[in-house]
């Protein structure tokens, strides 16, 4: 009897984990920047968590914030 593969995800994800991830992907993408409402259009996260999550990787260096532009940039 074969066993089928496990998809790991549906019971070991950590969703705030993966949105930090993807606004990380997604300023790679982006050499200007995007301000918090582009990364909250694009990517459809709820205006409080995009900016938990973006403050606390401008915190832990992964981010850095143009205050002039408003605009944040990976690292």
């Amino acid at each position: 009897m074969k066993k089928e593969k496990v998809e790991l995800k549906s019971t070991y994800n950590v969703p705030n984990l993966e949105r930090g991830l993807s606004i990380i992907e997604l300023l790679a993408t982006q050499p200007k920047g995007l301000t918090l409402a582009e990364i909250i259009e694009k990517l459809s996260i709820a205006k409080s968590s995009a900016f938990r999550i973006v403050s606390t990787l401008i915190f832990k260096n992964y981010l850095q914030k143009n205050e002039t532009t408003k605009k944040n940039n990976p690292f």
